[in-house]
C-alpha cells in the first residue's frame, strides 16, 4: 500500500512540475507574442507615417506648381489689363505679385 501511495504522490509532484513548466512556457509565449505585436505595430506605424509624408510632399509640390501657374497667369492678366505702360506697368505687376507672395494687402 505504501508503494501505491508513494507512486501517487510522485505522480502528483510530477504533474505539479509539468503544470508549472507549462504555465511558465505559456507566460513566455504571451510575452513573446506581445513583443511581436508591438514590433509589428511599430513597423506598420512607421510605414504609414512614411507613406503619409510622401503624399504630403507630393501635395505640397503640386500646390507649389499650381501657385506658380496661377501667379504667372495673374501677372499676365495684370500686364495685359494694366493702365500703365513700360516700366510702370512692370513695377505694378511686380508689386502685386510680391504682395500676393507675402500674403499681405496692398495699402497706401
Amino acid at each position: 500500500m505504501r508503494e501505491i501511495i508513494a507512486a501517487i504522490l510522485s505522480a502528483e509532484d510530477e504533474a505539479g512540475r509539468l503544470v508549472a513548466a507549462a504555465a511558465a512556457h505559456g507566460r513566455a509565449m504571451v510575452l513573446e507574442a506581445g513583443k511581436k505585436a508591438r514590433e509589428i505595430t511599430e513597423a506598420a506605424a512607421l510605414e504609414a507615417r512614411q507613406a503619409a509624408e510622401r503624399v504630403l510632399e507630393g501635395a505640397q509640390a503640386e500646390a507649389a506648381r499650381e501657385k506658380e501657374a496661377l501667379l504667372a497667369a495673374a501677372a499676365a492678366e495684370i500686364e495685359k489689363n494694366a493702365p500703365f505702360q513700360g516700366a510702370d506697368r512692370r513695377a505694378a505687376v511686380d508689386f502685386v505679385v510680391e504682395e500676393v507672395l507675402r500674403g499681405g494687402n496692398a495699402r497706401n
